[in-house]
């Protein structure tokens, strides 16, 4: 499964995750993760000192039988993009329905983070 996807820096309320019973629910929470995670004044990006970031990760992942995001690679142009998303996603254990669980997908993210 491929789909495609673009963060923007905004200003949002904290997210709530729901249950994730489709691909679009799980580019949702992966959407919804990264916009929440600028919002966070210690984030990655902040605590590397980068101010500004503009890149294109392209990322392949699974979801394990615990449910959790298994990062399997993310490649971008700029180390640090691929490391961020890494850092928020591996791991990550998500409220997934089973149908969705042990299957591959690929993603492509297009990172804009501006800190102020």
């Amino acid at each position: 499964i491929f789909f495609f996807a673009s963060v923007l820096f905004a200003n949002a309320t904290p997210v709530k995750y729901p249950m994730v019973s489709s691909t679009d629910d799980l580019k949702s929470v992966i959407l919804n993760t990264i916009k929440s995670d600028y919002q966070e004044p210690g984030n990655f990006l902040n605590n590397k000192e980068i101010n500004s970031l503009r890149d294109r990760v392209q990322i392949s992942f699974m979801v394990d039988s615990n449910k959790e995001i298994k990062i399997i690679t993310a490649e971008s142009k700029k180390s640090v993009s691929s490391e961020y998303i890494k850092q928020l996603f591996n791991n990550k254990q998500i409220n997934i329905d089973e149908s969705l669980v042990l299957k591959h997908y690929k993603l492509i993210i297009e990172l804009q983070y501006n800190a102020f």
